[in-house]
């Protein structure tokens, strides 16, 4: 695996994820994905100028995820974190440490794009089969690292 992306001039590497913790994120996030996926479909399907665009896309995922319990979400955020390092030198560090963030630069929309590459890279395989959802290595910027640090 060992995929890497640069995001805000930084270098970050994400790793693998435990096959139960991708379950329990699934089952966490699936209810918005699926109602993403629905939501892409009949976008797709819809005459040019019907559609309502990005914020009409995800208004059903917002609903969900937004009363989504905190603890959900901090699990989700969390556990994908885990999964990403930062390059320092020629090494590669940690982002958190339990629920703390060891890099104080890493604010949110930062941090949102890290864990959406942890889910795409780590479970991508099952979300692609939901209608209207195809996340991929390629659509999302990131490069394959070859060097296993």
């Amino acid at each position: 695996m060992n995929t890497t992306l640069e995001v805000a001039g930084q270098t970050y590497r994400v790793d693998k994820m435990a096959a139960l913790t991708q379950l329990h994120i699934g089952r966490r996030l699936l209810p918005a994905l699926i109602a993403v996926g629905i939501r892409a479909e009949e976008l797709a399907n819809m005459k040019e100028g019907e559609g309502g665009g990005f914020a009409h896309l995800m208004e059903p995922a917002v609903k969900i995820m937004g009363v989504m319990t905190d603890e959900d979400v901090n699990y989700v955020l969390f556990k994908s974190l885990q999964c990403i390092r930062r390059k320092q030198d020629e090494r590669y560090a940690p982002v958190v440490a339990g629920e703390r963030l060891i890099f104080e630069d890493i604010e949110m929309p930062i941090m949102v794009r890290l864990v959406a590459a942890v889910i795409q890279e780590n479970m991508g395989g099952f979300f692609a089969l939901l209608p209207g959802v195809s996340p991929s290595p390629a659509s999302s910027g990131t490069t394959q690292d070859q060097a296993s640090t």
